[in-house]
């Protein structure tokens, strides 16, 4: 997957993303980035000068990137290259109900009831 060209006096993706971003998860067609406090409009914006095509959308509050990809294969392999790029533990799924989660953890699903 290839970036565009950078403009001149921008620094290059690898080089924001290395310093801000602190993990990647994918979701569904959603990449979710975790940055530094106050790092995540720098990240956003250097996501979109870079391009990257299966990106349809990107958000970004204090330390949340949060981008919108054409599909879930394309978040899965979008999140691959930002951790890469990033150089970050590798990009990991979202945890979903019934993953091993134990009960009575802080993010544990609510039981359900009949």
């Amino acid at each position: 997957m290839a970036a565009a060209p950078v403009d001149a006096g921008e620094p290059p993706l690898g080089r924001v993303l290395h310093g801000l971003v602190r993990d990647v998860v994918a979701a569904d067609d959603l990449v979710l980035l975790t940055t530094a406090p106050g790092g995540a409009p720098t990240v956003a914006a250097a996501i979109e000068r870079a391009r990257i095509a299966p990106i349809l959308a990107t958000v970004a509050g204090d330390a949340t990137v949060l981008t919108r990809t054409r599909s879930t294969i394309a978040a899965g392999v979008v999140a691959r290259y930002l951790a890469a790029v990033a150089e970050v533990r590798g990009a990991r799924p979202a945890r979903t109900a019934g993953d091993g989660r134990r009960k009575g953890t802080p993010d544990a699903p609510a039981e359900e009831t009949r």
